[in-house]
């Protein structure tokens, strides 16, 4: 879910007004963060050989980490899309299944 900029009202009420520049300040920070802008992959399974993950961002990647492993694996990026906004390359240490939040 994408967080929207958050829009204030137009008032005589000075103090309404302080609050809502607060507000506007809080919600930019969270409109601007990366990680906001990115999604659960459940279940992906990564070889030892370079893996693709379709990350569905319709975009370039910013980021990923990994939430849960079925084990104790080092996981890392081998290769880069030669179609931006479409596939992560991962690879395994050992064969190992992941959750990944991509952003």
């Amino acid at each position: 879910m994408a967080v929207t900029p958050f829009k204030p009202l137009q008032t005589t009420d000075q103090d309404l007004n302080r609050v809502q520049a607060n507000i506007k300040l809080f919600a930019e920070a969270l409109v601007n963060n990366p990680l906001l802008r990115g999604h659960l992959i459940r279940d992906v399974y990564v070889n030892t050989l370079p893996t693709p993950v379709e990350h569905k961002l319709g975009r370039n990647i910013t980021g990923w980490i990994v939430t849960d492993r079925d084990q104790t694996s080092k996981v890392q990026r081998v290769m880069y899309d030669t179609l931006p906004g479409t596939y992560l390359y991962l690879s395994g240490e050992t064969p190992v299944t992941l959750d990944l939040w991509v952003f």
